[in-house]
This record gives C-alpha cells, sequence and structure tokens, in this order.
C-alpha cells in the first residue's frame, strides 16, 4: 500500500486507486462498493464492475 500512497497525491484517480487496494486487501465490502460506484460515476466501468465483483455483487 505504501507506494501507491507516495503516488497517488492529489490525483482522484490515484486516492481511488488506493481505496480499492485498501478495501480488496482487509475484505471491506461496503468500502469495495463505494469504490464501485465512484468509479462508475467518473466513466471507469470496467474498475467498476470489478470492484462490485470484489464486493460480491456483480
Amino acid at each position: 500500500m505504501e507506494p501507491i500512497a507516495n503516488v497517488s497525491g492529489e490525483c482522484v484517480f490515484g486516492r481511488l486507486t488506493a481505496e480499492h487496494a485498501r478495501a480488496l486487501s482487509i475484505g471491506d465490502i461496503a468500502g469495495l462498493e463505494s469504490v464501485a460506484a465512484r468509479w462508475a460515476g467518473l466513466g471507469w466501468g470496467s474498475a467498476a464492475r470489478d470492484a462490485a465483483r470484489q464486493a460480491g455483487s456483480s
């Protein structure tokens, strides 16, 4: 996680990638669902579907 945190800075995609990785690594279903919704809102459908699948709500 540390390398991602160092890269994310003020970039929305970097922050969201870090949140996605964090939620996935600790099994945070609500976090993954939140990330999926935000990826979808940014137009990143593949990332949104991936996060939703990881949350178990494909």
